[in-house]
Parts: C-alpha cells; sequence; structure tokens
C-alpha cells in the first residue's frame, strides 16, 4: 500500500488536481496495468476505450487498414492515446494517429529503455516510458496538454 500512496501523492503533486476530471483515453496495449483507484483518488476519472472495442484482437499482431482507419478516428474523440510497443507492433498503430494527435501519444513498455522510442519519435512521438511507471506518464502528458 504505500508504493501506491507514494504514487498517488507524486501524482497530486504533479497534476496539482484536487477535483474530478474525466479524462478519455485511447488504449492500444494488452493490459491496463494502472489501478484506476490510484488515479480516482487524485481527482482524474479515466474513460477507456480499448484496442478490442476497435476490432482488434491480437494486441501483437500486424493492424488491417480499417483497423489503422478506426485508430486514427478514436484519437480525435480522446484525450490521450497509450499505445503498448507490443514486439514493435505498437508502431502500425501509432503511424494511424494523425499528426495533430501525436502529442497526446504515450508509448510504453515492460522495462523500457533509452533507444527503443527511435521509430516511435522518428514519427513525431515525444512520451515513453515502462508501463509500471504510466501513472506518472499520464499525469506528465495531462500537465503538457492542459
Amino acid at each position: 500500500m504505500g508504493v501506491f500512496f507514494g504514487l498517488f501523492l507524486r501524482l497530486v503533486l504533479a497534476t496539482g488536481v484536487f477535483f474530478m476530471k474525466t479524462v478519455k483515453v485511447l488504449f492500444l496495449d494488452d493490459t491496463f496495468m494502472v489501478p484506476l483507484s490510484v488515479l480516482e483518488r487524485a481527482g482524474i476519472k479515466i474513460e477507456m476505450t480499448d484496442e478490442h472495442s476497435l476490432g482488434i484482437d491480437d494486441s501483437y499482431a500486424a493492424i488491417t487498414p480499417i483497423s489503422a482507419q478506426r485508430i486514427a478516428q478514436e484519437a480525435q474523440r480522446h484525450d490521450l492515446i497509450i499505445i503498448g510497443n507490443n514486439l514493435r507492433a505498437g508502431i502500425e498503430k501509432a503511424a494511424a494517429i494523425p499528426t495533430e494527435r501525436l502529442g497526446r501519444v504515450i508509448v510504453v513498455w515492460n522495462d523500457y529503455r533509452k533507444g527503443d522510442e527511435r521509430p516511435y519519435a522518428a514519427l513525431g512521438i515525444s512520451q515513453f516510458g515502462s508501463r509500471r511507471d504510466t501513472i506518472v506518464l499520464i499525469t506528465e502528458a495531462l500537465r503538457e496538454i492542459s
């Protein structure tokens, strides 16, 4: 519980949020590892659309042109887009995001290492990290787009 309290405190200090803010997240990964209760205690309510609702059933498979079109459309309707690298399958998903929304994209890995981001950075994405740091990545992204 101490770890989650520490994350909660960092979240509140990073965002300065003490009231409930609803954030729409397009989640293009296989597993959302963030305890939503931690975000809610910091005043952030997540409304999530996952890739399964877009017809993407395998996070590691290549996406179809129809899935790419759905990703592009949904990206326009969401505050943040979280993409899992998933053995580089996330690169195609990232390429489907409209250019004007790339500043709202966070790419995550199980264990992010500097240099992993190169193909995503070439597309114009600048927010990267490990899945275990998703709470911090979300709060930093919210600060940047607010």
